[in-house]
């Protein structure tokens, strides 16, 4: 999650970055050396799980669940192997004193925003699909089919494209080159900022309660399962309780996995703005834990599909 999208801290310049303290440009260089680093674990780890993972017959009966998790692990893969490693380039063609235009911003920070919007709706599209699986069994044939998960697919997309080109173009704010190399956007139009914050918090809201839902659906079985009333169940009934109970909790593992590496840095904006106002390289040190999100959230998405297998 990107939250300079809802606040610009502003220190726009477009010369090398001297002044540094000799501490800062240490800090600097080691942000490097680690952000590039988890680029390419992310990549390898990304890679590895879509080839597992790869959609063929047979692989896994639940066709939409399957559908639905390697898309996620495609925008995944795409925020690992080519937005990070871009926007780590930015910063890095800063220090060595490259100058760099705000209208380059205008295309690069496009895909950045638009992959991590579309990555927090095909996370709670997961959720959901799980939340209709658990709940309206007897509906799941109809809501995973080819056309719903079509629609699951493209719609994280269209809402990405739709929060984000309006501001990279200018109909209701702009794009900056930060001090040190990141593209900020300000949104000026307060109705449609309104609209920013509701759609990119909503589906952090489906993702997380879905999860708690479905956890205490599966939990609740499971405890129904060791009631001697109903030992009658057969053998293939509790098989499917006990898997559904795993995947519960490992849908619940990737959402807490994602809100520990982005709340810090959002508590540091709203309550604490003057910290990277003071030392803003300490800022960039979120997009390091943002991409750890993308390079190893797919490990639990495969234990998923293991999972599912079984």
């Amino acid at each position: 999650m990107n939250f300079n999208a809802l606040v610009n801290h502003s220190n726009n310049t477009t010369t090398k970055l001297d002044l540094l303290p000799e501490i800062r440009t240490a800090e600097l260089q080691a942000w490097m050396i680690v952000a590039f680093t988890l680029c390419i674990i992310g990549s390898f780890n990304n890679i590895v799980v879509l080839l597992i993972t790869f959609p063929r017959p047979g692989r896994c009966k639940v066709a939409g669940l399957h559908t639905l998790i390697f898309h996620f692990i495609c925008i995944n893969l795409f925020l690992c192997l080519v937005d990070h490693p871009i926007r780590s380039g930015f910063v890095t063609a800063k220090y060595h004193g490259h100058i760099i235009q705000d209208s380059v911003c205008r295309y690069i920070h496009v895909f950045y925003n638009v992959g991590w919007i579309a990555l927090s709706w095909a996370e709670a599209a997961l959720a959901v699909n799980r939340i209709i699986a658990m709940f309206f069994p007897h509906k799941y044939r109809e809501w995973s089919s080819k056309s719903v998960n079509l629609v699951m697919v493209a719609l994280p997309w269209l809402i990405g494209f739709a929060l984000i080109l309006p501001v990279s173009f200018g109909i209701v704010g702009g794009m900056t080159i930060q001090r040190l190399g990141q593209c900020g956007q300000s949104i000026t139009n307060e109705a449609f900022q309104r609209l920013y914050v509701v759609a990119t918090y909503t589906p952090h809201v489906i993702a997380g309660g879905g999860s708690l839902l479905i956890v205490w659906k599966a939990y609740f079985a499971a405890r129904l399962r060791l009631n001697p009333s109903v030992n009658e169940w057969s053998e293939k009934t509790q098989r499917t309780l006990q898997r559904r109970l795993r995947m519960a909790k490992m849908l619940l593992l990737t959402f807490a996995w994602t809100m520990f590496c982005n709340v810090p840095y959002f508590v540091i904006v709203g309550q604490f703005a003057w910290l990277l106002d003071a030392n803003p390289i300490s800022g960039l040190w979120q997009q390091v834990a943002s991409t750890s999100q993308y390079a190893f959230t797919p490990v639990s998405e495969l234990s998923i599909i293991v999972t599912c297998a079984r």
